[in-house]
């Protein structure tokens, strides 16, 4: 394979300056953060978003769930499989289609909620350290914008 072109390479160091490349390098970084700081809890960043949506929703299909938080159907069932063995999350069957089920938080996770929700409010915290609340307003004013954007729904 021959090697990189001194233009390929000031490319690839530009797209990852880009603001794609800093989205995208802030969410790794956070997802190692919040891996880190909850490895004692036993709660992945997948699930703590799938229980975060379904506590905003109970009630919500694996289909709905999944368009909230952006995770494939497939994908999506796996952590499920894996909430309801923890006893955090059960299906019930839809009254009024047998097909579907409705997914809802169990109270044996809220002994995990409260420790998980203040790790993620501590990281979030400590990274808008001296970022003023001015900025801070702008920056989710802007998120929210993109996150509409896209498609997601809030």
């Amino acid at each position: 394979m021959e090697n990189q072109t001194e233009h390929e390479t000031e490319e690839v160091e530009r797209e990852a300056r880009s603001l794609v490349g800093l989205i995208t390098d802030v969410q790794i970084g956070l997802a190692r953060l919040f891996r880190e700081r909850t490895r004692h809890i036993g709660i992945s960043r997948s699930q703590w978003r799938v229980l975060s949506a379904l506590s905003a929703r109970p009630g919500s299909t694996q289909t709905e769930v999944a368009d909230l938080v952006g995770i494939g159907r497939a994908p999506l069932g796996k952590i499920i499989d894996r909430l309801e063995k923890e006893g955090w999350v059960t299906r019930n069957p839809d009254p009024d289609d047998r097909r579907v089920n409705r997914l809802h938080i169990t109270r044996d996770f809220r002994p995990v909620a409260e420790p998980t929700r203040n790790i993620s409010h501590e990281i979030m915290d400590e990274l808008l350290d001296g970022v003023s609340q001015e900025d801070r307003d702008a920056f989710e004013r802007t998120v929210a914008h993109l996150h509409k954007k896209l498609g997601f729904v809030s």
